[in-house]
């Protein structure tokens, strides 16, 4: 959990061409080859980090990530009990 979190706050200060990015919004136009105001997995393939914690970040599980996606909090990983 804390790698997750720390990646995340990585990844929003980074992008693909070591482009400065300090919201959510400008990574979302960095990584957003296609310009539908979203990163689907192909575009997130351009930052290593972003790839990695994909399916953490993508929320809704719809396969793109949003700005609200990648500003939000992460949430605890349920336990398997």
């Amino acid at each position: 959990m804390k790698k997750v979190i720390t990646t995340i706050g990585a990844v929003l200060l980074m992008t693909a061409g070591a482009v400065y990015a300090n919201t959510a919004d400008e990574l979302i136009k960095a990584l957003d080859a296609d310009g539908d105001g979203q990163v689907s997995l192909e575009e997130a393939a351009a930052n290593p980090d972003i790839e990695a914690q994909f399916a953490v970040l993508d929320a809704n599980q719809d396969g793109y990530l949003t700005a609200d996606e990648l500003a939000a909090e992460p949430q605890p990983e349920e336990t398997q009990g």
